[in-house]
């Protein structure tokens, strides 16, 4: 996998995970141990600020067929049920399923 903070590459050596150090943040990134089979991005997509270059970069380190999960809140949901908390400032970024799905088509 891939972590940028120093302490979270260290417990996941420390846990036997194979972790480089880093951050995937252009088209032009390539990952030592890739292609990758899959990938995922568990509620932090919201917060980098050039998230198509950061999608761009871990396109091109999958495999043919890779598949990947990608976790974010839901703006129709904080919408819908007044979740207004989740309006924080160290989110850039709020998707529908639709927004997510084409920021995701569009960057391979």
């Amino acid at each position: 996998g891939v972590e940028h903070l120093p302490a979270s590459v260290d417990a996941c050596r420390q846990a036997g995970l194979r972790v480089e150090q880093g951050f995937v943040d252009s088209p032009d990134a390539r990952l030592a141990a890739g292609p990758f089979d899959g990938f995922m991005i568990l509620n932090f997509l919201e917060h980098i600020p050039a998230a198509h270059r950061t999608l761009q970069g871990i396109a091109a380190n999958l495999a043919d067929g890779a598949v990947g999960m990608v976790e974010v809140p839901n703006f129709d949901m904080i919408i819908a049920k007044g979740l207004f908390a989740e309006f924080i400032p160290d989110h850039l970024f709020y998707f529908t399923e639709r927004t997510l799905a084409r920021l995701l088509e569009a960057n391979g």
